[in-house]
């Protein structure tokens, strides 16, 4: 029995579709909807209904045409290299020529007191906004890398058995969409209506 021949699609380019078409729906909405007065809820909700379409056709279409995902995206701990962050340990140089304007020795004190301090608080606020932006481009990495490889091929593993199957291409785009989507409105009606 001959094996059916699949479309094969890499991932690079199914990411760069989804983001641009996701990216094109949201501000389409938000643009067009400010013009309509709707409210931010309004705005949300329509977006993510769109984009849950978007994804239900995508789904159907690639189950219906067999398609088959390539991962050539690789690991994605190969892709993310740490950042070097300030070393906050090897202390501050002060000038040994401090300007004396005519102020007393304890206000030039408390002055080059106060400007270490601030300078201390500044390095460790750089230090950690650096370190929790880093990690949330990583997460969100590692979330995109799962939406974009692991789930759509899972997804596309039914494919052999769908190739050519309306019915069934349908059934099985609309339910992985259902499982894919729901939680986002779970999200957006909780933070509407318990915030």
């Amino acid at each position: 029995m001959p094996i059916a021949k699949r479309t094969l699609m890499t991932t690079k380019t199914v990411s760069i579709a989804t983001l641009t078409v996701a990216l094109l729906t949201v501000l389409s909405i938000w643009l067009f909807g400010l013009g309509s007065h709707r409210t931010i809820f309004a705005n949300t909700v329509l977006s993510v209904s769109l984009l849950s379409l978007f994804c239900f056709c995508f789904l159907t279409a690639g189950l219906y045409y067999g398609v088959k995902l390539k991962d050539d995206i690789g690991k994605l701990t190969d892709k993310a290299k740490p950042i070097n962050f300030p070393d906050l340990s090897s202390g501050f140089e002060i000038p040994s020529e401090v300007p004396i304007s005519g102020e007393g020795i304890a206000e030039i004190i408390v002055g080059i007191i106060a400007w270490i301090a601030f300078s201390v608080l500044l390095l460790i606020a750089i230090w950690v906004f650096g370190a929790f932006l880093w990690a949330t481009m990583i997460i969100f990495a590692a979330m995109l890398y799962w939406i974009f490889f692991r789930a759509l091929r899972l997804v596309f593993k039914n494919a052999n058995k769908c190739k050519g199957h309306l019915s069934m291409s349908l059934t099985y785009g609309f339910g992985y969409t259902v499982l894919y989507s729901f939680w986002i409105y779970g999200i957006i009606l909780i933070s509407h209506y318990l915030i």
